[in-house]
């Protein structure tokens, strides 16, 4: 560097930290790239050498595709995140995983502090004590159980009173005000639209989850595939819906799928609740001498084998959009409230294809 010059971008980055350091952005948010480029008169990588200055300092958090956003320094506690605690590995939700994930990621490129608790699913009142302090100390609180169950009485009712709490992706009814997830019953709807563009007419629902009637994500799936089947007249009703609660394992639910594929052999679409239930009865349809696509045209639902065509949950849309509305009820100081649904996507795999 010249001595004594004073490059575009300092002088931009040091007009900007100015009015960072003296709260001149009260609503928490730098101008946009283009507001700034306009403001100072510089092109694009000026401004954004600038933002990687004041991103170097703290003074800044940035996201692909959103506005900078300042870093908090006078919260009053820290975030928190309650999940279950899973001790087998077969009750790992890889999409809770990746939700988790991206969460993290997120608060940590924002230089945010966040706690997380893990809660057994059937034992929370042992940890108690500590939950409950920890929610009394919290800045805002994200709920993410698979077990909602699991919260005893005294620690649903601090989540109720608390002002921020936000539920991402729990079953609906999850103690807090807001809750953040996938548009599930969109997801149901675009997979009986599939179905209807590959030109199937016998169509099977195959609900296969013992959590159907305590997760609601599950029934909104059902009511919009058959809100889908209304849409592309398709001849279904709730008695193409087949459910089985008994099964509590892979052999119990393949000789249960074998038994369907029996009873319902004219049937040419199915829509599996979960990929994993796909995934089972894919096998089934090749040992009956099934093809797939052709003969029969399947989609599942969560989007975690890319060969699959599948309805795919926007894991990391649904983290985003969790942390944006905390960061925006704690800077405001409002409460946390409102159904946020993130609609899902289509990945078009190879077991249902257009016009077979």
């Amino acid at each position: 560097m010249t001595k004594g010059k004073i490059f575009k971008y300092e002088r931009v980055h040091s007009a900007l930290a100015e009015r960072i350091r003296s709260g001149a952005y009260e609503n928490g948010f730098l101008p946009s790239e283009k507001e700034l480029m306009k403001e100072f008169s510089v092109g694009r990588n000026i401004v954004r050498q600038a933002m990687d200055m004041l991103a170097e300092e703290h003074l800044i958090g940035k996201k692909r595709g959103l506005r900078s956003r300042l870093l908090r320094r006078n919260w009053n506690g820290n975030l928190l995140l309650l999940q279950n605690l899973i001790t087998d590995p077969r009750d790992i939700n890889p999409v809770y995983a990746s939700e988790t994930g991206q969460l993290l990621k997120l608060v940590s490129e924002q230089g945010i502090t966040m706690d997380i608790l893990y809660i057994p699913p059937d034992n929370a009142a042992e940890y108690e004590e500590k939950v409950a302090e920890a929610i009394h100390n919290a800045a805002g609180v994200f709920i993410h159980l698979f077990f909602p169950g699991s919260l005893s009485d005294r620690i649903a009712t601090m989540l109720t009173e608390h002002p921020r709490v936000i539920s991402m992706d729990c079953a609906r009814g999850a103690a807090g005000k807001a809750f953040v997830g996938t548009d599930n019953f969109e997801g149901g709807r675009l997979a009986a639209h599939l179905l209807a563009e590959a030109g199937r007419k016998k169509i099977v629902f195959l609900g296969f989850s013992e959590a159907f009637f305590r997760y609601t994500p599950m029934q909104e799936r059902l009511s919009g595939f058959m809100r889908g089947c209304m849409e592309c007249e398709l001849p279904f009703s709730i008695e193409n819906a087949i459910f089985n609660f008994e099964a509590h394992s892979s052999v119990q639910m393949y000789a249960h799928l074998q038994k369907i594929l029996k009873d319902n052999p004219e049937t040419d679409g199915v829509f599996c609740i979960t990929d994993y239930v796909m995934d089972a009865f894919l096998h089934v349809l090749q040992e009956h001498g099934k093809r797939v696509p052709e003969d029969v045209s399947v989609v599942g639902f969560d989007g975690l084998t890319p060969k699959f065509t599948s309805i795919v949950q926007p894991c990391s849309a649904i983290a985003g959009r969790a942390l944006e509305l905390m960061l925006d009820f704690i800077d405001h100081q409002l409460p946390a409230e409102g159904i946020h649904l993130v609609a899902p996507s289509v990945r078009q795999g190879n077991t249902c294809r257009r016009d077979i």
